[in-house]
């Protein structure tokens, strides 16, 4: 695949899912370009939908959602790729 020279940079994103289990959800964000996590932390569903804030990344990011069973991020262990 051939990127910009310059990237574009995103910054601010959120993405919204909707109709999801209630609870903790594992989240990776990948480099799509080494192929290596880029960062990874837990989210909480409430009401049946997942929010989900982008770290600023250039041109394009890939991103996986598990459930889990850890219950909130405080209680998480620390296993940011940051």
């Amino acid at each position: 695949t051939r990127y910009p020279r310059t990237p574009l940079a995103v910054r601010g994103a959120r993405v919204r899912f909707t109709n999801v289990e209630n609870g903790p959800w594992a989240v990776e964000f990948w480099d799509t370009v080494s192929g290596e996590i880029a960062r990874a932390e837990i989210c909480e569903a409430r009401g049946g939908t997942l929010l989900v804030d982008v770290p600023e990344f250039g041109n394009d990011i890939a991103m996986k959602l598990r459930r889990t069973r850890l219950l909130t991020e405080k209680n998480a262990p620390s296993w940011s790729g940051r």
